[in-house]
């Protein structure tokens, strides 16, 4: 502060007297006053004026220099905290949906289990007495050729009955993930009328909840691929990524990151080449979800196992989201300040095309004004000159005086439009 500290000390009463004004109470504008007016007179002086403008300069720089160093810090603890609190509040939330689906939809799904596991096994009796055509036919080879390739062409098409639910712990909460993050794979869903309308609520709130972190996300991530950048080509601090810089490494990032879920998703899983593996990162982290892969572990393994890994595959998911959402918001960024500077060059070119008609329009009347003046002077010292000559003998010369005037006149116009319309590139004079 650039106030006297050897200023005048004033009671309150003579504060509320100087500075009071009619309601005789002093507020936050009056008490500044009384702390500029360091003469205790009840009026500022320009040395007291400019005290105040220096200090109001003063806290202006250290509010800039706090803007600053915020930019640069990103409020990165307080950030890094929300995000992480904002997670383990969907992690709970998704857990608890997950046990809410398991009450509303695991007895009907055991209902339904059942009674396709006696089907099944009806399919499997009747493809056994199929099998035993001896007396049916006289060629058992043939027979046999038809019960194998029968059996195969229904097992390709109906699955066999396994002992692990859908509705258990661990796939609901896969479950309840799918439709937070709106992937949606849709390898099962809820079949009662509560279960559907209990998907519809969750998901409402769910997606809102998860859309928030994933942006905090997004902007931590980008804060960080800045910190690398920075230290990599050693820029000073405070030292921001632009647009341009900002897509080249996100892509770069995105890139190697949907390639290293790539390779291990392709060694996790016999059926999956490493094509495939990429296609379903893609998939998975553009929120596209097809459902034609998806992720699934070993019915041997245990329910804990299976909830770990569906942790861990929803982490994996949301940095990859992350990245993605990164990056389409660089390049979005990117169009609108490209789409600014195209704005803006158009219309300094125009308003310059419009500088340069205007002079020219205005030289040319300047110019044709003077011409008028010079005429109308000439005019009239001819006048006086030959006042003694007839009417009708004058009239020639000053016609004739005056058309070559106007001939000039008119072929300096005709060249100051050329010049003008060469230099705004309309039309070239070079011939």
């Amino acid at each position: 502060m650039l106030v006297d500290k050897k200023a005048v000390r004033k009671t309150h009463a003579e504060m509320v007297a100087l500075y009071g004004g009619e309601d005789g109470k002093l507020d936050h504008a009056e008490r500044v006053m009384a702390k500029y007016d360091i003469n205790g007179d009840g009026h500022f002086s320009i040395a007291e004026v400019k005290n105040i403008i220096l200090d109001l300069q003063a806290e202006k720089d250290q509010a800039r220099q706090v803007a600053v160093e915020m930019m640069r810090t990103g409020g990165s603890s307080g950030k890094t905290r929300t995000c992480l609190i904002i997670f383990a509040l969907l992690v709970v939330y998704c857990v608890a949906g997950a046990l809410v689906l398991m009450a509303l939809e695991s007895e009907v799904e055991k209902e339904a289990a059942l009674v396709y596991a006696d089907t099944y096994g009806k399919m499997e009796r009747s493809l056994a007495r199929l099998g035993n055509w001896t007396d049916m036919c006289a060629d058992r080879l043939t027979a046999e050729e038809v019960h194998n390739d029968t059996s195969e062409a229904i097992s390709s098409i109906v699955a066999t009955p396994t002992k692990v639910l859908n509705w258990e712990i661990s796939s609901a909460i896969f479950f309840t993930l799918t439709l937070v993050t709106t992937i949606g794979y849709g390898t099962f869903a809820p079949t009662t009328g509560w279960g559907k309308g209990f998907t519809i609520i969750f998901s409402i709130v769910g997606i809102v909840l998860f859309a928030y972190m994933l942006t905090l996300t997004s902007e931590r991530v980008h804060h960080l691929l800045t910190k690398f950048v920075q230290r990599c080509f050693r820029y000073p601090k405070g030292y921001c990524m632009d647009s341009k810089m900002g897509i080249v490494v996100l892509s770069a990032c995105s890139v190697a990151y949907v390639f290293i879920v790539a390779i291990l998703g392709a060694i996790a899983y016999d059926a999956w080449n490493f094509g495939n593996a990429v296609y379903f990162a893609f998939i998975t982290f553009t929120t596209i979800g097809l459902g034609d892969y998806s992720v699934q572990f070993d019915e041997t393994r245990s329910q804990v196992f299976r909830a770990g890994g569906y942790f861990m595959w929803s982490i994996g998911t949301i940095v990859g989201m992350a990245l993605i959402s990164a990056l389409i918001g660089e390049i979005a960024f990117y169009v609108d300040e490209y789409h600014k500077e195209v704005v803006t060059r158009l219309q300094n070119q125009v308003q310059t095309l419009l500088d340069r008609e205007n002079e020219m329009i205005n030289g040319l009347l300047s110019e044709d004004a003077t011409t008028k003046d010079a005429d109308q002077k000439e005019a009239i010292g001819d006048q006086r000159n030959d006042g003694c000559m007839a009417g009708l003998d004058s009239e020639p010369l000053s016609n004739t005086h005056s058309l070559k005037r106007k001939g000039s006149f008119l072929g300096r116009v005709v060249r100051s439009v050329k010049t003008s319309r060469a230099g705004l590139g309309i039309f070239s004079t070079s011939k």
